[in-house]
């Protein structure tokens, strides 16, 4: 019967080999967390910029307010260039943008993916 019984040191080794998969684990959980909470975190800020720019192009005021900041708080140039239009636009104009009234004449439509 002893010959079957595993050996003190076969036990430990075992037990650690345990403990390293469990370590895995839980490092593969806490980046999938973080992962989740990254694209969470862009979501909201799509979300918000939308409602922001939307209310910017209704209320001249909060839209003079809102390139103010932008200016202060936007320093990357990559970032200005992105926003140029809306940084630098006409002080003057009011309520939104002219749009063109089938927006599918001025956006070609998506390539098929196939």
């Amino acid at each position: 019967m002893t010959g079957t019984r595993k050996s003190l040191d076969e036990l430990i080794k075992e037990e650690l080999e345990r403990l390293r998969q469990i370590r895995d684990n839980v490092g593969n959980l806490r980046s999938k967390a973080r992962e989740q909470d990254r694209k969470l975190d862009t979501r909201r800020k799509i979300i918000i910029g939308a409602a922001i720019m939307s209310y910017a192009n209704d209320d001249r005021e909060f839209r003079e307010l809102l390139r103010k900041v932008a200016r202060i708080k936007i320093v990357r140039p990559h970032d200005q260039a992105v926003v140029r239009d809306f940084l630098f636009g006409d002080a003057s104009e009011a309520g939104a943008p002219d749009r063109p009234e089938n927006p599918s004449a001025t956006f070609p439509a998506r390539p098929d993916p196939s």
